[in-house]
């Protein structure tokens, strides 16, 4: 069983929204990100030019230490002191890797977690036993050049032949159950994001993607697997095997949600 928090980063009015309801409630100044941060994390993020990067960045961080704090909860007493913890999502070569969770003692905490930012909205899950995924596509997102680059011939035929409304929505869910199953799968094949060895390998229709959740200034969280939410296989066939995914979506606002889990 795993937890997913997905908050809106834009237009919204912090004092307004008091933060997100129980049981994943954040703190009521989400947007002051100083006091959420480690020392690291700090000295990281004033390196960062860009205001909505460097917004998404730090949400994402205040989103996974609140996840932690909903699992430490279980088990340990005491006030949760978000500062004493550092997200890493970078490896040793810079380069970006499965998020973790490091304690201020340095130690690795025992769980998985998943981050995806779009414009306006940042996803973060946890799981304490298995890996997962999450990913955010904006409907309409994804360019025809990608689709023709980077979708199997079997995606291709589904998005021609799919009502023309439905098809940026489609296209959309394609490309998040390729990104979510990659983040799910990768920590096996410890390969490069290669979206054309990863297919959805059944055909979506309109009534799959039904489930729209009304948009809620106080965020979304998604306990799952969730049996109110389409399921889709994602197939990854590589150089010396194949594996598959279960990804779970919903449509928030104009986003597709893409969850995979093994």
């Amino acid at each position: 069983m795993g937890l997913c928090i997905i908050y809106p980063t834009t237009g919204i009015d912090p004092d307004s929204t008091g933060g997100l309801r129980t049981p994943a409630r954040l703190p009521d100044d989400i947007y002051n990100l100083e006091e959420y941060l480690s020392l690291a994390e700090s000295e990281y993020i004033h390196h960062v030019r860009h205001p909505q990067v460097r917004q998404n960045w730090g949400v994402s961080r205040v989103l996974v230490k609140r996840l932690t704090e909903n699992v430490l909860a279980q088990s340990q007493s005491g006030e949760f002191v978000y500062s004493d913890y550092t997200v890493i999502s970078k490896n040793e070569n810079n380069k970006g890797c499965q998020p973790f969770v490091l304690d201020k003692n340095g130690e690795r905490l025992p769980y998985w977690y998943t981050i995806s930012h779009v414009d306006g909205f940042v996803a973060a899950g946890i799981d304490c036993y298995n890996p997962l995924g999450v990913d955010l596509c904006k409907v309409g997102a994804v360019a025809a050049v990608v689709e023709r680059g980077f979708y199997t011939e079997r995606e291709k035929n589904a998005l021609a032949d799919a009502a023309p409304e439905f098809r940026p929505v489609l296209s959309s869910l394609i490309w998040t159950a390729k990104e979510a199953a990659y983040k799910l799968l990768s920590i096996q094949t410890l390969e490069p994001f290669v979206p054309a060895r990863y297919e959805l390998a059944s055909d979506v229709t309109e009534i799959a993607l039904a489930q729209t959740v009304p948009f809620d200034p106080f965020g979304l969280t998604l306990d799952f697997p969730a049996s109110q939410f389409s399921k889709e296989k994602v197939v990854y066939t590589g150089k010396e095997n194949s594996l598959c995914a279960t990804v779970q979506f919903c449509r928030y606002e104009d986003v597709v949600v893409a969850l995979a889990i093994s």
